[in-house]
């Protein structure tokens, strides 16, 4: 989770940019990855019923500076871009502070075929 913890609402949190560094030296694939329906388990769970979790995978990315030097801000707009990417797999009302970013074109991600 890049936002650094658990969240019982199930909106987007901020994420902490040392999620970039790590991908950056790896050099991985990435693959955005959203869940919902946690939010709901305490609540199911009490009751004995099926709470309801939905899995969704975006495209698989890779992170490109464009030659670029990876400064502060450079790795937080690759950031907000690739927190972008799980938040475009989420309801709206659950997308947080990436919302604005979702309709955006991606800079710094480069997609895998």
């Amino acid at each position: 989770m890049p936002e650094g913890t658990r969240n019982y609402n199930g909106v987007l949190q901020n994420a902490h940019p040392g999620v970039i560094t790590l991908a950056m030296r790896s050099g991985a694939p990435i693959q955005a990855i959203a869940t919902t329906g946690a939010e709901h388990f305490s609540d199911h769970i009490k009751k004995f019923k099926r709470c309801p979790f939905r899995f969704a995978a975006g495209p698989v990315f890779r992170l490109n500076p464009h030659g670029e030097k990876v400064t502060g801000d450079v790795r937080q707009a690759m950031l907000m871009e690739a927190m972008a990417q799980i938040a475009a797999l989420l309801p709206e009302e659950q997308q947080g502070i990436y919302a604005p970013y979702v309709k955006n074109s991606p800079h710094y991600l480069e997609f895998v075929e």
